[in-house]
């Protein structure tokens, strides 16, 4: 089974999220877990695997468009550094609000309230991103919900969600 991956959509991606370190990232099979790929955040420049702790090889916003639009790169993300964004990722959004309804109802206010809120690469997760900082010794991952403030590497679409409806099961 081959995945479709959404392409950047550059033009509707958020001024908060374009001032932050960017990276290109390309989809490899995850041989640990069949069906699923690694989303290594890569140096636009190198095209080498870069580490959330080599601040240096990390990239702006316009450089890492010029190097997907040259290379074969499968997309783009941002490193979250600490300086008070969020990073929410729901993985397999349709499982998550099939099995937790209460939280079609959180995210329909999140989209309300004019919060960025997209698609993921794969077209079956969500990114959200808020303002604020977690509390320190934070658990960062609860099933298909995770949550992060700081060393994150999250992959960025610009795909966005306007209603609930684009999202419900």
């Amino acid at each position: 089974m081959t995945t479709q991956w959404l392409a950047p959509n550059f033009d509707a991606i958020d001024e908060t999220l374009i001032k932050q370190p960017w990276a290109v990232w390309r989809a490899e099979p995850d041989k640990a877990r069949p069906g699923k790929y690694k989303k290594a955040p890569r140096c636009p420049r190198t095209d080498k695997h870069i580490s959330v702790n080599s601040c240096d090889q990390w990239s702006s916003f316009e450089a890492v468009k010029t190097a997907f639009n040259a290379k074969k790169h499968t997309g783009i993300g941002i490193l979250l550094t600490g300086n008070e964004l969020i990073g929410i990722d729901i993985d397999n959004r349709r499982e998550l609000l099939l099995n937790r309804p209460e939280l079609v109802a959180w995210i329909a206010d999140v989209i309300a309230s004019g919060t960025y809120i997209e698609q993921s690469p794969s077209g079956n997760g969500l990114r959200i991103f808020v303002k604020g900082t977690l509390p320190q010794g934070c658990n960062n991952k609860r099933g298909n919900l995770e949550i992060y403030d700081n060393l994150r590497f999250l992959t960025i679409t610009g795909h966005l969600v306007r209603s609930i409806e684009e999202i419900e099961p």
